[in-house]
């Protein structure tokens, strides 16, 4: 169609009323949790439709094709495809790409939910060894023609745009899918959702997420008692509840710039990120990708108090790392 250069540069602004939803008070404190056996609340949380395989999925798609699959669907937490070479290139070069969103923790708190969605993304491409460049996001809310859906919108974004700047990490596109809700004003949770690209100069040198035996465990980076917005809340308790764990993007930075510098010199064999479900769900899933066990000294795990729900079941954070 036909416009003026003024009115696509310079849209006309709809300011709509903003307000905190009333009910997240009553979400905001974890109540006392009865003690569940360890092996009992592990089946629950890995038999979760969050957490259990996708392979019924993904194994529905030639994820062969072209030939440039370098890590296979199951065994990282990011894709990574080696680039088809030109002008005589070595055909080292190579992409990891990353999706991630948790509607759990967008719906507890908007601003730190879409911070973590891009936090996460960001974790799961260095822990393939690719250097993170840019993202893409999906912002899904309901009316915003309601102030309290509309809060969901405006923090959302904020909370983006904080953690894009943070990490230096462009957002360069998106969409947002406003009025999901029904006619009885049933609303969808918020759905932030961000996939983040990376590059890896050689994929020779990219680690998928499985144990191969005979290495030790490193756990790279610290994490407070944050069981908020968590799998094992869900999943063994049934209850959202909780602030979801809040985003530290100088420690992510820190982190990183480690993990990627071990993969690069050779000394990991294994890697992926601690996330939905914590630290032994984690594991657990390293562990299944080979067949190969391991074994845990919880006091070593670097922690700041060392309960064994909250160490064991606490919210995304750290990476781990076999040498």
């Amino acid at each position: 169609m036909n416009l003026p250069v003024k009115l696509v540069t310079h849209a006309p602004e709809t300011n709509y009323e903003i307000r905190e939803p009333e009910h997240l008070g009553e979400y905001r404190i974890i109540p006392e949790l009865p003690k569940v056996p360890l092996d009992e609340a592990l089946i629950k949380i890995l038999g979760s439709l969050n957490i259990a395989s996708k392979e019924p999925i993904f194994s529905l798609y030639d994820y062969e094709v072209g030939v440039r699959t370098v890590i296979k669907p199951g065994r990282a937490g990011a894709a990574v495809l080696r680039l088809l070479p030109i002008d005589g290139g070595d055909g080292k070069l190579g992409i990891a790409v990353k999706a991630e969103a948790n509607p759990r923790y967008s719906f507890l708190d908007p601003f730190i939910g879409a911070a973590n969605s891009l936090a996460k993304a960001y974790r799961n491409v260095v822990a393939v060894g690719a250097e993170p460049l840019a993202a893409v996001d999906s912002i899904n809310v309901g009316n915003p023609e309601k102030p309290d859906r509309y809060w969901y919108f405006v923090n959302s974004v904020l909370g983006l745009a904080w953690m894009a700047r943070e990490l230096s990490i462009p957002i360069v596109g998106g969409k947002v899918s406003f009025y999901n809700e029904d006619s009885s004003g049933n609303v969808i949770k918020p759905v932030v959702a961000v996939a983040v690209l990376g590059v890896i100069s050689d994929v020779g040198k990219a680690v998928d997420g499985g144990f191969a035996g005979n290495g030790h465990v490193l756990v790279i980076g610290n994490t407070s008692a944050e069981l908020g917005g968590s799998e094992y809340l869900y999943s063994v308790h049934g209850i959202v509840k909780g602030i979801p764990p809040r985003p530290r993007p100088r420690d992510e930075v820190k982190n990183a710039s480690a993990v990627l510098k071990l993969i690069r010199d050779g000394l990991v064999s294994a890697s992926m990120d601690v996330g939905v479900g914590g630290l032994l769900t984690t594991l657990s899933k390293m562990a299944l990708i080979n067949g190969v066990g391991f074994n845990i000294d919880l006091s070593r795990v670097p922690v700041d108090e060392c309960r064994i729900d909250r160490t064991w079941w606490r919210s995304p954070r750290p990476t781990l790392g076999m040498s």
